[in-house]
């Protein structure tokens, strides 16, 4: 359906679009001038502060040479014993030229003046009046001499502004007792204003002020104080569109407003301002002309486009209505991913619900997003974006189920570019399973193929020292009555080093370890043997927990050994028989003590293992206990979960638990597990007793 826009219409837009720049000219413009009016108060604000930094630069060399003079030694003797020589020879009639100073006063403790000297600032000036003289001798007598420290600022008398430093005098060690006080002074004149104007390229004058009109000044208008320092408070007003006028009420040494700064400056930031908001108003009127002809063109290109996108609508929706049919028939999850990585659509497996579940289509929330599971590199998604060909991994989830995804390229019409990914992905968690133990049962197998071969092997001499051992113990019982007759020969006789003595109480000793030793290679090698042997019976028969655990940690002890802990082990008498297979068993009671060991960091850390009795549940119980690094509550939920585990990178493959769980609920038992992060772990197995028929 086509629209035609009518000419009065286009003039009512023209006519928005004029009032529209209109009211944004008005709010532009007070927007830039109040912010160019700021900008130049601040301009303003900055260039009295650093008059005020010049004039306390000129200060604070007055005090610098003040200090000098006021620790200087020969100061501090003519203050001790008046010697006119250092008045001859140091405050001469050219000093105070030399010094560029208006006033030098050296007062003893009480304040009385024991040397003036003066000089005039320019040839308009006069001398210091008495009242300043006084004035400054009255400061003086508030200095604090005890702490060496002098004062130095701007002082106010009359209509004259004064730079003055005072200072204890002190010997050159900078330590008392104080003799007195030395000040010198500057005074501030109009040659010294104008210097200073020249010197920071400035409008700068000096007023003095009643008390009246500085209060007034600062209270009117609080919005005009642009801001207040310990020393400064600066007012700003504009005089007219053309000039800005700015007030610094200076503070004397004695914390009273002396005379007052004024710089005028020219409004040129203002006219700026000005200029801006109406080169914008100018920039704006002639886009919004731009943008309402461009405006026309797109509406009238959309009411074209209305009716073909319904019509295409409708056809998407019978379509997508067969082709969602056809996918939530599909039990593994399929999604198409877009370039943006969007999920334009998924099958319900894949997580989608509802008639709306194609996540492109549905405007009733945010488009869902793909989640790498993988690492970028890893990911099948990514690798097909980056490859264009198929890709493919597994991927392990949270609760231990395993997924296998795939993702197949969607080219573009042209054949020359990805729009688009298919990803299926597929539960696999049962078949990886069977295949893992089936893999795992053929390396058992073959294990035990060869431990079966290493067993013969290691049998054969070992029945054979076993043999020996008859033989070489008969000799020896034989040899008794020749080493009689050797020991009354030669009592001295030693043989393999031994004395006759000695070699008669040691060499039936070392017989028997032999002897023992034989026999406990050959009930490892049986043990070994048994461990790996296929149980094809699957019945149960009464086993002894004891037994299993004695024969488990046979094969065990070198195990416990390299883990450095310290091993105890506790074992109820009279255990009760439990209905099981014992292969199986011995299975997990390895799996658990393997476990425990390789959890122990600290040599001499705990390690036992307690069989008992629970008569309440009717149970036999084995516990294994390690006080190594422990399991976080976050993993102990966990641990027997097919495939998960802390030790991946060490070699773990997550099923040793997972197996052992399994076999533990076969047998009608129960595996706990408690655990405290960096105190250890208690693994408990609990089996019902067999029941016997009376």
């Amino acid at each position: 359906m086509r629209v035609i826009f009518r000419p009065d219409k286009i003039m009512l837009l023209l006519v928005l679009v004029l009032l529209l720049n209109l009211g944004l000219y008005q709010l532009s413009r007070k927007f830039y001038l109040e912010n160019f009016t700021r900008l130049e108060r601040q301009v303003l604000h900055d260039n009295l502060t650093r008059a005020f930094n010049a004039i306390y630069h000129d200060v604070d060399s007055l005090q610098l040479l003040a200090m000098d003079w006021a620790e200087w030694d020969d100061c501090y003797r003519y203050m001790v014993d008046r010697n006119p020589r250092f008045l001859v020879s140091n405050l001469s009639e050219g000093t105070l030229d030399g010094l560029q100073l208006n006033l030098l006063l050296l007062l003893d403790r009480d304040g009385n003046v024991v040397w003036k000297g003066e000089r005039e600032a320019d040839s308009s000036s006069l001398y210091p009046d008495s009242e300043t003289v006084r004035l400054l001798v009255q400061s003086a007598k508030t200095l604090d001499h005890s702490s060496g420290e002098g004062v130095s600022g701007l002082f106010h008398a009359g209509n004259s502004l004064w730079m003055v430093a005072l200072q204890p005098i002190l010997d050159s060690r900078g330590t008392g007792p104080s003799r007195g006080t030395l000040i010198m002074g500057r005074r501030f004149s109009t040659a010294s204003l104008a210097s200073l104007s020249q010197r920071i390229h400035l409008d700068l004058q000096l007023e003095f002020w009643n008390p009246e009109q500085v209060e007034r000044t600062r209270n009117r208008n609080p919005s005009r104080l642009v801001t207040g320092e310990d020393d400064l408070h600066i007012v700003s007003a504009p005089v007219d569109k053309k000039t800005i006028v700015g007030h610094a009420l200076l503070f004397d040494i004695a914390g009273k407003f002396g005379p007052v700064l004024t710089m005028r400056m020219e409004r040129r930031i203002y006219a700026e301002g000005e200029r801006t908001a109406y080169t914008f108003l100018v920039w704006t009127l002639v886009f919004s002309l731009l943008s309402a002809a461009l405006i026309y063109l797109i509406m009238d290109r959309l009411a074209q486009s209305a009716q073909l996108r319904q019509e295409n609508e409708i056809r998407y929706r019978r379509l997508s209505s067969e082709f969602r049919t056809i996918l939530d028939g599909i039990p593994n999850s399929i999604s198409l991913i877009n370039q943006q990585r969007q999920i334009v659509w998924a099958n319900r497996a894949g997580g989608a619900a509802g008639p709306d579940r194609f996540a492109g289509r549905d405007n009733s929330g945010p488009v869902a997003m793909h989640q790498c599971s993988f690492a970028e590199e890893r990911c099948p998604v990514c690798c097909v974006f980056r490859t264009g060909q198929p890709c493919e991994d597994i991927e392990l989830e949270d609760g231990g189920r395993i997924q296998s995804v795939k993702a197949f390229p969607l080219k573009n019409l042209k054949g020359d570019g990805i729009r688009g990914v298919i990803r299926i992905a597929s539960d696999v968690t049962e078949e990886y399973r069977l295949r893992t133990e089936h893999e795992q049962a053929s390396r058992l197998a073959a294990v035990g193929e060869l431990a079966a071969g290493v067993a013969h092997e290691i049998n054969n001499p070992n029945g054979m020292i076993q043999m020996n051992l008859g033989l070489v113990a008969d000799v020896w019982n034989d040899l008794q009555p020749l080493l009689d007759e050797a020991e009354e020969a030669d009592p001295d006789l030693r043989l393999g080093g031994l004395g006759i003595v000695r070699l008669r109480q040691e060499f039936p000793e070392l017989l028997q370890d032999m002897h023992h030793a034989s026999l406990r290679i050959k009930g490892i090698v049986e043990d070994l043997k048994g461990f790996v042997r296929r149980q094809d019976d699957a019945t149960l028969c009464e086993v002894d927990l004891n037994e299993v655990y004695r024969t488990a940690v046979r094969l065990l002890n070198n195990q416990i050994k390299k883990s450095g802990a310290s091993f105890r082990e506790v074992l109820a008498d009279h255990l009760p028989m439990v209905y099981g297979q014992f292969r199986q068993l011995e299975q997990v009671v390895i799996n658990l003590v393997m476990n425990a060991c390789q959890a122990i960091e600290k040599p001499g850390a705990l390690l036992e293992i307690r069989t008992w009795h629970d008569l309440a549940a009717g149970e036999v119980v084995l516990v294994v206990e390690d006080g190594g690094k422990g399991i976080a509550p976050a993993d102990l939920e966990r641990i027997t979960d097919p495939f998960f585990t802390t030790r991946r990178t060490e070699g773990g493959t997550g099923l040793g638990l997972s197996v052992s769980g399994r076999i533990i609920k076969e047998h009608g038992g129960r595996l706990l597990f408690r655990s405290e992060v960096g105190k250890g772990t208690t693994a408990e197995l609990r089996l019902p007793v067999a029941e016997r028929d009376e």
